[in-house]
C-alpha cells in the first residue's frame, strides 16, 4: 500500500476535494500522490465490494483488467486530472505497491484479479451463466422427484452455493439435514431450494442472492440499462457539441417511486404488484430487472407509495430519492415519448 500523507496534513477522504496547498515545488508530486491513493481507494476492499459499476467492469475482463479511460470518467478523478489525460494517471500509479497497471499503461486491476472459478459439489465453475444452468437443471430435478428430493451431488452443489450467501449461518440455524426442491408459500407457483434443519424447520433462500458474490451481474441493469456508479458518471463526459438544444429536464413530482432489492427468488411481476395492492393502492406501474433480485414501482401520490413501505416479503423496499429518482424518470420518458411520468408499465 502506498505510504500514508504525513500527520501535518488532513486525512484522505475519497471523493472529497483536497485542502491541502502544496508548495510550487511539489505540487507534481503531491497531484500524483492523490490520484494514486484515490484510484487504490476505488480497488480497496473498503470501497471495491459495494461498488456494482466497477465489480461489473472488473468481470467483464478475463484477466480483471480496466481501462484507464474508464477511471479518468469518475466524478472525482475529473476533479483531479481535468484534462482526463491517461498518461498523467499511467504515471501516478507507477508509484502504487498495491495496484497492478499493465504493460501498455492503459489498464489497472487489483492484485490477484483474473480468471475467477468457483467448485461448488466438487465441479468447477468458470461462469455465472454456468452456475444458474446447473441450479435450474437442479430445480427441474427436484420438481419431478418425489418430495423434492435431490441427489448427493446436487445437495453438495446447493449447500457450497449457500456458503455463500450472506447471512448462511441464520439459514443453516441448528444445522443442515437434508436440502430439496420445494415452494415458498407465498410464492406457490415457483420452485425454489429448501434447506431442511436438524430442528426439522424449513427456510428456502435465494441461489443468485449467492451468485451476485461469486460472479456480479456484469450490468447492473437498473433503469433498463447500466446504472452509473453512486457519486461517480460511469464514463468521461463527451465534449461539447453544437446543434440543438438538449431537451429540457423531465419534470416529476418526487416520492411516487419505489426500489426493491433482495426480492425473494420466485417473485413475478403480477404477484408484486398484487402485494403493492395494485390500481387500488395507487400502484400504476411494476418493472422487475431481469437476473437480478431487483424491481421497481410507480404510485399515484407519494402518499401512496409511502404506505406501499410497509408491505411484507418483498425484500429491502425504499423511497427512490435524489439522482437516482431523477433518472428513471428520464428513462420512464425516453421509453414513452411522451414526457415526464410515462413510461412502458404494467
Amino acid at each position: 500500500m502506498a505510504d500514508a500523507a504525513s500527520s501535518s496534513e488532513p486525512a484522505f477522504v475519497p471523493g472529497e476535494p483536497s485542502s491541502v496547498k502544496p508548495a510550487a515545488g511539489a505540487a507534481k508530486d503531491s497531484a500524483s500522490r492523490s490520484i494514486m491513493k484515490q484510484i487504490e481507494y476505488y480497488f480497496s476492499e473498503q470501497n471495491f465490494p459495494k461498488d456494482k459499476f466497477l465489480m461489473a467492469k472488473v468481470a467483464e475482463s478475463p484477466e480483471g483488467w480496466v481501462d484507464l479511460s474508464i477511471i479518468a470518467g469518475f466524478n472525482r478523478m475529473k476533479q483531479l486530472v481535468p484534462s482526463g489525460d491517461v498518461a498523467i494517471i499511467t504515471e501516478a500509479l507507477r508509484s502504487s505497491s498495491f495496484l497492478v497497471l499493465s504493460e501498455d499503461g492503459t489498464q489497472v486491476k487489483r492484485p490477484g484479479a483474473g480468471l475467477k472459478s468457483v467448485t461448488l459439489g466438487g465441479v468447477e465453475y468458470s461462469s455465472r451463466e454456468e452456475v444458474i444452468a446447473r441450479a435450474r437443471e437442479l430445480i427441474a430435478l427436484g420438481d419431478a422427484a418425489e418430495g423434492g428430493a435431490l441427489p448427493e451431488d446436487g445437495q453438495s452443489f446447493v449447500s457450497d452455493l449457500l456458503s455463500h450467501h450472506k447471512d448462511a449461518g441464520s439459514k443453516k440455524g441448528s444445522g443442515l439435514a437434508s436440502i430439496k426442491v420445494g415452494r415458498n408459500p407465498d410464492f406457490p407457483d415457483t420452485s425454489c431450494f429448501v434447506l431442511v434443519r436438524t430442528d426439522d424447520s424449513v427456510v428456502d433462500f435465494s441461489y443468485l442472492k449467492c451468485l451476485e458474490q461469486i460472479f456480479p451481474a456484469k450490468s447492473v441493469a437498473a433503469f433498463g440499462g447500466k446504472r452509473k456508479r453512486h457519486g461517480d458518471d460511469d464514463a468521461k463526459s463527451p465534449p461539447a457539441k453544437k446543434g440543438p438544444a438538449a431537451p429540457a429536464p423531465v419534470e416529476y413530482e418526487s416520492g411516487k417511486l419505489l426500489v426493491f432489492k433482495s426480492l425473494p427468488e420466485g417473485l413475478d411481476h403480477q404477484t408484486l404488484k398484487e402485494k403493492l395492492g395494485g390500481a387500488d393502492k395507487g400502484c400504476k406501474f411494476v418493472e422487475l430487472v431481469p437476473d437480478m433480485p431487483l424491481a421497481y414501482a410507480r404510485f399515484s401520490t407519494p402518499e401512496e407509495a409511502k404506505a406501499a413501505l410497509g408491505v411484507e416479503g418483498v425484500g429491502e423496499v425504499a423511497l427512490l430519492e435524489g439522482d437516482d429518482e431523477r433518472q428513471y424518470w428520464e428513462k420512464l420518458s425516453s421509453s414513452s415519448g411522451k414526457g415526464s411520468g410515462g413510461g412502458k408499465g404494467k
